[in-house]
């Protein structure tokens, strides 16, 4: 039975913040150069990824959230 794309999606979500960035990563690599991933994307993700490789400082998706509400304590 094929898998739903929106299923893989969800689960992929539920990974690691660093399995998460190892399997956008390896995403990106697939993409051919006439993707319609523009170049100004294609480098601000580069960017994004190369800061998390370095260390950046992040914060769980629920947290970030969380604050937007207005529900962190």
């Amino acid at each position: 039975m094929a898998r739903n794309i929106s299923d893989i999606a969800e689960e992929a979500l539920a990974l690691p913040e660093a399995s998460r960035v190892f399997l956008t990563e390896k995403l990106l690599e697939t993409l051919s150069a006439d993707a319609p991933l523009s170049d100004v994307w294609r480098t601000e993700v580069q960017r994004r990824c190369a800061e998390l490789d370095a260390g950046a400082e992040t914060y769980p998706a629920e947290q970030v959230l969380a604050e937007l509400r207005g529900e962190a304590g």
